[in-house]
């Protein structure tokens, strides 16, 4: 009995360091994603360099909980982080909330978008609509 204690106890443990962590490791790309605040194409620049921004969305994917990225979709203060957590969510093949599809279809923030080597902005709303609704 003493022995399934301790194991119990283990177990609470490192799920509540698990979740902890998640959220400390998944701050931290989030705050490299806003300071870089652009959103990034798969390549950028003349030489197609691999975007630096997805490879930290990538990192979040494989490393923070849907429900860390859903609730940075909806509250981060940053409109790049929000995109970035919105497909996150996507390619974790999560079931976007029709709240969360409407505050995208009205948000007015501005987004600095990097395609290639062409630089643009546009609000979350209109690339939103042209991204994810065609």
């Amino acid at each position: 009995m003493r022995k399934i204690i301790i194991i119990l106890f283990l177990f609470q443990a490192s799920f509540t360091f698990a979740q902890q962590n998640d959220s400390g490791f998944g701050n931290k790309i989030l705050d490299q994603i806003a300071t870089r605040n652009v959103y990034e194409s798969n390549r950028i620049g003349f030489r197609g360099l691999p975007s630096k921004q997805l490879i930290l969305m990538d990192s979040l994917i494989a490393n923070c909980s849907s429900e860390f990225l859903l609730n940075n979709t909806i509250n981060h203060k940053n409109a790049v982080v929000r995109v970035y957590c919105y497909k996150a969510l996507l390619l974790k093949n999560f079931p976007i909330p029709q709240y969360l599809k409407d505050q995208f279809s009205n948000d007015a923030s501005e987004v600095l978008i990097l395609s290639g080597c062409l630089m643009d902005q546009k609000s979350v709303m209109k690339f939103y609509k042209e991204t994810y609704l065609h």
